[in-house]
């Protein structure tokens, strides 16, 4: 970690970008409780990533046709 951060590379910039990577791509409570957050933490990440959940019911009945 000390190498990382004495290279220059943000760490915690870092780990905010791959949480908020991960809460788009499934939803915030399964992120949450994969990485030990709160739900209301996760949630959080999701908004400020810019993610929506609303119509991941419907995501998933298209992708299992497919």
């Amino acid at each position: 970690m000390n190498q990382l951060a004495g290279n220059g590379i943000h760490l915690l910039g870092t780990r905010l970008d791959a949480i908020r990577a991960l809460v788009q791509s499934m939803p915030p409570a399964v992120a949450a409780q994969a990485l030990g957050y709160t739900s209301e933490c996760a949630e959080d990440h999701a908004i400020q990533a810019g993610a929506t959940w609303a119509t991941y019911a419907s995501h998933r009945h298209q992708a299992r046709r497919a």
